[in-house]
């Protein structure tokens, strides 16, 4: 007889112990539907401001593909586009062409002025190069425009 009030006091605290789980299970799935619920709320919230942006979107894109040529806006509210170039590319690259002969405007014998250009001084370290004999020498001319003189002309017309 012992063993067996052994056994009912073991299946009752057996039963207490599922008892006491699945009321947790329950506090478990009652949690769970209302967290359920709210995310529901928020999906449809969100899914309501999704399609919102979605037609402010249209509409303003709507709006910029508009030009003066598909609407009745003015040429004054069309956007800075890039136009296409009219010309066509070539396959030549700029510049003489392989084989031309090109010709360079040649130097003359005795210019009308001789300018000397000295180093007088290191641009580095500052160093007085007065004496020093230049290493390299660069020769240029320089062509230059005569500025052109006023000629007052007087005319006199009739007898």
């Amino acid at each position: 007889m012992a063993n067996a009030v052994f056994d009912f006091q073991q299946a009752v605290f057996t039963l207490e112990s599922m008892v006491a789980k699945i009321e947790h299970q329950a506090q478990t799935i009652e949690k769970l539907i209302k967290e359920n619920e709210q995310l529901r709320q928020e999906n449809q919230r969100l899914r309501q401001e999704n399609q919102q942006l979605k037609t402010r979107i249209a509409e303003l894109e709507a709006r910029t593909k508009k030009n003066s040529t598909n609407s009745h806006l003015p040429p004054s509210s069309d956007r800075f586009v890039t136009k296409s170039p009219s010309r066509q590319t070539s396959e030549r690259r700029p510049g003489g062409q392989p084989g031309h002969q090109g010709t360079t405007l040649r130097q003359v014998p005795n210019p009308d002025h001789r300018v000397l250009h000295r180093v007088t001084k290191c641009e580095g370290c500052g160093h007085s190069l007065e004496h020093v004999a230049p290493l390299q020498v660069d020769i240029r001319q320089v062509f230059d425009l005569r500025k052109r003189q006023i000629a007052p002309t007087f005319l006199k017309t009739g007898a």
